[in-house]
């Protein structure tokens, strides 16, 4: 089993307000805009993109996605995949990486292979 998920303990660690951003798309003029908001009581992130731009007749048109995450970590997920029969875990930071290395970017990419022991 091959996993890619954020790493949120990095991610918290090195916390910074996501930045608006301009971008051009067909000619028009695109403002990006982000927020965060994490519930730690229940471990979610919550990421919101909202898109703002004025249209070819002049009015101002906005369209907004909203992404709920869970704040997981290794452990929880070594627990999990141990419970499930999952072993022969290794970790790695990036799909460069050749060898298992302690988690320390923010990917979390973990392999593990089913019926071996841990």
């Amino acid at each position: 089993m091959f996993l890619d998920l954020s790493n949120f303990l990095w991610i918290l660690k090195n916390y910074r307000e996501p930045p608006s951003m301009r971008l051009s798309f067909d000619g028009i003029e695109v403002t990006r805009f982000a927020k965060h908001e994490f519930d730690y009581n229940l471990g979610i992130m919550t990421y919101e993109d909202r898109f703002v731009w004025t249209d070819t007749s002049g009015e101002e048109r906005t369209a907004h996605k909203t992404h709920r995450m869970t704040l997981v970590t290794f452990s929880e997920i070594a627990f999990f995949l141990e419970n499930l029969g999952f072993g022969e875990m290794r970790t790695f930071n990036s799909y460069t990486d050749r060898e298992s290395a302690r988690l320390t970017g923010k990917k979390l990419m973990v392999t593990a292979r089913w019926g071996s022991s841990c």
